[in-house]
């Protein structure tokens, strides 16, 4: 066993701190080239609400255009993060948040090669595709210039199928800590509920590790608790994380919505339903509360679907559709599409050889999206799935190099040939 191959698998953190060092460094390279990418008018959205209002009042509340009171808009793990950032001065603020998407964008690269561990495709497999996107993140705007938690997400569904995969393999035990580190990755992205479900239910069908299930959900449940609890104190309702579904339901469903966001804002259903850009709906929500009008929204959402199937379905394919394909230059599209092809075929290789490993990336890729198809679409809401498209992607690759290779060398008739070949040019010279 070669010297880098041994650091490699028995000192695994070395090469994950070497790789989020070339990745911090090219990101702060290219911060210093486009220094201004967040956009000016960060301060005026809901997580930036709820952030300042916890750093100068103390208080997880006031997300929208006017002070509606308490709220749970969003998870509490990144604002109460982000109000870290409204104690420093008014200029420092976007720099400081610039710097929690590299450190977070860095970290997930480290991560990269650790789940590529985990998952059983070897290190060189692993440290490909974390160097990878170390180098050329798949999409640097949003890793760097993202307003909300998308970074953070993102390192959390790494965090989350590293550790699921190391220990359905036995690599680490403890349930404990399983469920606690489960816990918290709801707490801070409840998107990856559907992940957590997939993993509890491959514990069900392993004998072994059907005992430990019960108290990895225990666990993970005690983490949720304090925020449920909040939640059923100050807003009357039991709320596991977040509560506004209904709103984002709504704004995607409706005559006037468009698939794509920016559209969306412009022109469609955002200025007619949300809080953030609708004064009377906010006055709504101050007067009702959240839950109430949050619960209307998603029930006329629901007769909008069934009434108008048609455009339903327009606006879900198109929403698919921009979850998946890479918006960028011809070239651009056309390598991410080869990219998902390959990483196609490595989640089937995967599977066959890796069963759990194989399911796990399947959630991930299967069950995380589902959400995102049935409200209007951002581009950040694809980057917590990219590491693993290029991971899987790599891991194809090599799987055909290492067939090919071993497929050359059981050829004795080819290699007699070439043998004789060379042996009648010495012979002629």
């Amino acid at each position: 066993m070669s010297t880098a191959k041994a650091i490699a698998l028995r000192k695994p953190w070395i090469p994950c701190f070497v790789i989020f060092l070339l990745a911090l460094g090219v990101r702060e390279v290219r911060l210093a080239r486009s220094p201004d990418c967040m956009w000016p008018n960060v301060d005026r959205i809901e997580v930036s609400r709820i952030a300042e209002s916890i750093a100068w009042q103390g208080k997880f509340a006031d997300p929208y255009m006017i002070p509606t009171g308490p709220t749970a808009h969003n998870a509490p793990i990144y604002p109460f993060l982000l109000s870290l950032v409204y104690g420093l001065p008014a200029p420092d603020r976007v720099t400081a948040r610039l710097e929690i998407n590299i450190l977070f964008g860095s970290l997930l690269c480290a991560l990269i090669y650790a789940a590529g561990l985990a998952l059983g495709l070897g290190a060189v497999v692993s440290g490909a595709a974390a160097i990878l996107i170390a180098v050329h993140p798949p999409s640097f705007y949003v890793e760097l210039c993202n307003d909300s938690d998308a970074t953070l997400a993102g390192l959390l569904a790494a965090i989350s199928i590293t550790a699921s995969a190391a220990w359905l393999r036995g690599l680490v035990s403890g349930k404990i800590w399983l469920g606690l580190l489960w816990g918290f990755c709801l707490l801070s992205s409840p998107a990856l509920l559907p992940i957590f479900c997939g993993f509890l239910a491959l514990c069900l069908v392993d004998m072994q590790r059907r005992r430990a299930l019960l108290t990895v959900m225990l666990f993970a449940l005690l983490v949720l608790t304090p925020w449920t609890l909040r939640n059923r104190l100050v807003l009357g309702h039991w709320v596991l994380v977040r509560d506004n579904l209904g709103l984002e339901l709504r704004v995607s469903n409706a005559d006037n919505a468009y698939a794509d966001s920016t559209q969306n804002l412009m022109y469609g259903a955002m200025q007619t339903f949300h809080p953030l850009f609708n004064e009377g709906v906010a006055q709504r929500v101050r007067t009702e509360g959240e839950i109430a009008v949050y619960s209307k929204f998603q029930r006329d959402a629901i007769a909008w679907m069934r009434a108008r199937p048609a455009r339903f379905w327009a606006l879900t394919r198109e929403r698919i559709r921009s979850f998946w394909l890479y918006n960028g230059s011809a070239g651009a599209v056309l390598l991410w599409n080869v990219i998902m092809v390959t990483a196609a075929i490595g989640l089937i290789l995967l599977w066959r050889a890796q069963s759990n490993s194989g399911w796990l990336m399947a959630f991930l890729l299967g069950l995380y999206p589902v959400l995102f198809y049935l409200i209007q679409s951002y581009e950040r809401y694809r980057y917590p799935v990219q590491w693993a498209i290029v991971l899987l992607a790599v891991f194809a690759i090599r799987k055909a190099v290492r067939t090919v290779t071993r497929a050359a060398g059981r050829r004795p008739e080819l290699n007699d040939v070439l043998y004789q070949f060379r042996k009648r040019r010495i012979t002629r010279t």
